[in-house]
C-alpha cells in the first residue's frame, strides 16, 4: 500500500507528497480529512 500509518502527521505528509506528484484532487481530499479531524476535536472539547 505504501501509505503512512500515523494520523495527523501522515495526512499532512501525504498531502505534501500528493501535491509534489501533481495529484491535486487527492491532496484536497486529504485536506478535507484534516479539517474533519480538527472539526471533530473542536466539537468534542466545546
Amino acid at each position: 500500500m505504501h501509505r503512512y500509518t500515523s494520523h495527523m502527521s501522515g495526512i499532512i505528509s501525504g498531502m505534501a507528497d500528493e501535491l509534489a506528484l501533481g495529484e491535486v484532487r487527492l491532496a484536497l481530499s486529504l485536506l478535507v480529512m484534516l479539517m474533519c479531524f480538527i472539526g471533530g476535536a473542536m466539537h468534542s472539547t466545546g
